[in-house]
């Protein structure tokens, strides 16, 4: 057993020690899972990541992990594409379950050369035969744009994701707007049209019918801070009511903002949404961040009103914390109100830096019940390595109680060798007793530009 044992702390140290990139370039499954393991964000929650990070949506998983509290993400390979005129990229993503096998696999391929671009995607479940995901051949100048396979929201401007749907549209671009239209392999047909300058303001506006008549249309007004839009499907009881907006850039003072209204009891037609959305006639989520010298402070509100039962539930969330030179200390906590439920909860973390990033750091967690001995709490110390530079390996125990609960190792890393490569990993271990660990989960996922 020792042996064995021994065998596994060297794989983890392997892994530990492997180069890492200090900034986040994206959210996996394996983020969202632990961030629900944690308590950081529900079961509904969860769901509604899943939605973005299984379907391929990069954009949509870092909004939404940022709106729950998470890291921003930072400016991704694949989103830097159009700065060459000859370019290309590859990825590939694997999770595996704990005994080691595939739960997911995907692999991304886009190459592109002048104005033509061509993007694949493949996924793989459970060791099945790999199936095309999503593709698009896609044609793009200063004023012209034009798609052949999967039709997403950007093509037509939507605020709302789009189910998938296989087709073709292009647009014109006008002096102070643009128009075109879209033909889809299900039989219907559409006309899109903008108004409007990305600096000041812009109207967008889309309809979708059959040989039957109307199936789906929205109406979208974006600002440079704030935008709105309306959407509304043949079958639908009412439209959905879509608002988001954000600050300007400033270096003191950061909100953003994004919420959903409707009343509907079923979803039919182009427009996809999120769980906590179908269920929830009302939902939205608020954060405020500001930065003075050497201190940060937070606040996040999310909230869920039910659509016909169940309970409404709000979430509030803030956090201060202070930096020193060679250390830092923060100060969190967290009320939910479910029904006529209430959850307290609040941490202590500190940390002391050898390096620019935090070497060595302990974090609290206490959820307060009736008995103070009897309450849940958490302690989770961990270490960050500089291995060279924008390399940073990092390492994360936590210990549970007062019942009965497993030793949780995780391991992260996040690498970039070369300039245009990007990989990342995550390894859980877990155990009742020290001398059983176990593996609990492990994703990977490799990046590379061409």
């Amino acid at each position: 057993m020792r042996k064995k044992t021994f065998w596994i702390f060297a794989i983890c140290a392997s892994l530990f020690c492997s180069p890492v990139f200090a900034s986040r370039e994206g959210v996996s499954v394996e983020d969202a899972f632990w961030a629900y393991d944690d308590g950081k964000i529900s079961l509904e929650e969860l769901e509604d990541l899943l939605f973005y990070i299984e379907g391929g949506d990069e954009r949509g998983a870092c909004a939404e992990w940022e709106n729950l509290g998470g890291d921003p993400c930072q400016k991704t390979i694949f989103e830097t594409l159009d700065e060459l005129k000859f370019r290309g990229a590859a990825s590939y993503a694997i999770s595996l379950d704990s005994v080691g096998e595939i739960r997911h696999e995907r692999s991304r391929f886009s190459l592109g050369l002048g104005d033509f671009s061509l993007e694949a995607r493949l996924l793989r479940e459970n060791a099945g035969a790999a199936q095309f995901e999503y593709w698009r051949i896609l044609f793009q100048d200063k004023s012209s744009f034009s798609v052949l396979g999967n039709i997403a929201a950007a093509d037509v401007r939507s605020a709302v994701p789009l189910e998938s749907r296989t087709g073709s549209a292009f647009r014109l671009g006008l002096k102070n707007g643009e128009a075109g239209a879209l033909l889809l392999t299900d039989a219907t047909a559409g006309l899109h049209a903008g108004l409007g300058r990305k600096n000041d303001g812009q109207i967008f506006a889309m309809g979708i019918f059959s040989l039957e008549g109307f199936r789906d249309a929205f109406l979208r007004l974006r600002s440079p801070l704030v935008e709105s839009q309306i959407s509304y499907s043949e079958g639908w009881e009412t439209p959905l009511l879509h608002f988001a907006g954000k600050s300007k850039n400033s270096n003191l003072f950061r909100l953003r903002f994004r919420a959903y209204f409707h009343r509907n009891s079923r979803w039919t037609g182009i427009f996809r949404v999120p769980q906590m959305v179908e269920r929830s006639r009302a939902l939205g989520n608020l954060s405020l961040e500001s930065k003075f010298p050497g201190w940060n402070f937070r606040f996040a509100g999310r909230y869920s009103l039910p659509l016909d039962s169940g309970f409404s539930r709000i979430v509030s969330e803030f956090s201060v914390s202070k930096k020193e030179d060679f250390s830092t200390l923060g100060i969190s906590s967290k009320i939910t109100a479910e029904g006529d439920s209430l959850a307290f909860s609040f941490a202590i973390r500190s940390g002391i830096r050898f390096f620019d990033a935090e070497s060595l750091f302990c974090e609290w967690r206490l959820s307060p019940k009736n008995s103070v001995f009897k309450s849940p709490y958490e302690i989770r110390s961990g270490v960050q390595v500089p291995i060279a530079e924008n390399v940073l390996a990092s390492a994360l125990l936590i210990l549970r109680g007062p019942q009965n609960k497993p030793l949780v190792l995780r391991e992260e890393t996040e690498m970039r060798i070369l300039k245009n490569f990007y990989a990342k990993s995550l390894l859980e271990l877990r155990a009742p007793e020290i001398q059983n660990l176990h593996l609990w989960r492990l994703g990977i996922e490799a990046k590379a530009k061409f």
